[in-house]
């Protein structure tokens, strides 16, 4: 498939599914996007100003985001998407805040991203992709809310509880990236894992 018929079958339907029947409106957001082959722990992002950042939709991928502590020298995991969701951070694309993560996909795939200009100037000129934006990031809100409270909790039910949660993302990475996203040391995390065994 050519990007403008991707565009169709994973972007278009998200925003609001009778644009697909409007072809200027098509073609206008078609246009915007690129088509991207990526590899596993690719760096799609990293941190640096709003106006270079992209929303990335990996068509057959989980992907993931983390931010690097300097001063722990560790990686901090922040979100995980599930191959078809939106990824990007709503803070760099609504508040034009600088971005802070990494984004890596966790498979070997397609991905299509548009930047964030573009995508705010498709904000502007179609209510539907604004309406649609907005809600992903409120859902991404609740996403970090959760993911909050699951670090509030002790370690083993921590872990038992994100390993219950995201099945399919143990099966995609390794131990140390899981760890990440738990925030504890791989040897912690190991530690854990094999008390639930």
């Amino acid at each position: 498939m050519n990007t403008t018929e991707l565009v169709k079958r994973f972007i278009l339907p998200a925003f609001d599914p009778d644009m697909v029947m409007e072809q200027h409106k098509t073609d206008d957001i078609s246009k915007r996007f690129r088509l991207h082959s990526c590899t596993k722990y690719q760096e799609l992002e990293m941190p640096g100003p709003a106006a270079e950042g992209r929303l990335w939709v990996a068509l057959q991928a989980m992907v993931h985001c983390y931010h690097y502590h300097p001063e722990k020298g560790s990686k901090c995991g922040m979100q995980i998407w599930k191959k078809g969701q939106f990824i990007f951070c709503p803070s760099s694309l609504l508040e034009n805040e600088a971005r802070s993560t990494y984004i890596s996909p966790l498979e070997h795939g397609p991905i299509l991203s548009i930047g964030y200009p573009d995508l705010r100037d498709l904000m502007g000129r179609h209510h539907q992709v604004d309406t649609a934006i907005r809600s992903f990031a409120l859902k991404q809100e609740h996403y970090y809310r959760k993911k909050s409270q699951l670090l509030n909790a002790c370690p083993l039910e921590r872990v038992r509880q994100f390993r219950v949660q995201n099945q399919a993302f143990i099966n995609c990475s390794t131990q140390e990236v899981q760890a990440m996203h738990v925030n504890m040391s791989l040897r912690s995390y190991i530690n854990q894992v094999n008390k639930l065994k």
